[in-house]
């Protein structure tokens, strides 16, 4: 009995594992994100950077943009690696990745988002955002 009754817990928690997330009710950059076409295939991109600086527009202060980012839900890395997507010569040496993971469901992830900023004194000069497979689950 005790078998059965955990199976059935298992299976209970999987099936509310497995609805779709609401990607609706996240904030507004996550909605407008959710709403673009996705990627066709593995190793395609989709690039909306105008998107990105609707909610951070260039000029606004490094860290008011951090803030903003973590307010929508991303995760901040500071690196002084340069960015792939970024060509800033004029930038400051410290540049900010900003990451968001869309899921279909709740345990498994099927995009990724990467916003990139570089910074000249202190404000943002220049954001590259893209949407993409996750390559995570890639064997």
């Amino acid at each position: 009995m005790k078998v059965i009754s955990a199976l059935l817990s298992i299976l209970i928690v999987l099936i509310i594992l497995s609805f779709p997330i609401n990607y609706f009710k996240q904030s507004p950059l996550v909605r407008e994100i959710a709403q673009l076409e996705p990627p066709v295939r593995f190793l395609d991109e989709v690039r909306f950077d105008s998107l990105v600086q609707k909610y951070i527009p260039l000029g606004i202060e490094k860290e008011h943009a951090i803030r903003q980012l973590e307010s929508y839900g991303f995760d901040i890395i500071k690196s002084d690696e340069v960015p792939r997507l970024l060509e800033c010569e004029q930038c400051d040496k410290e540049y900010v990745y900003a990451s968001y993971q869309f899921k279909n469901i709740y345990i498994i992830p099927s995009y990724l988002v990467s916003i990139q900023m570089g910074f000249q004194n202190g404000r943002v000069s220049i954001i590259a955002a893209v949407l993409f497979h996750n390559h995570d689950f890639i064997i």
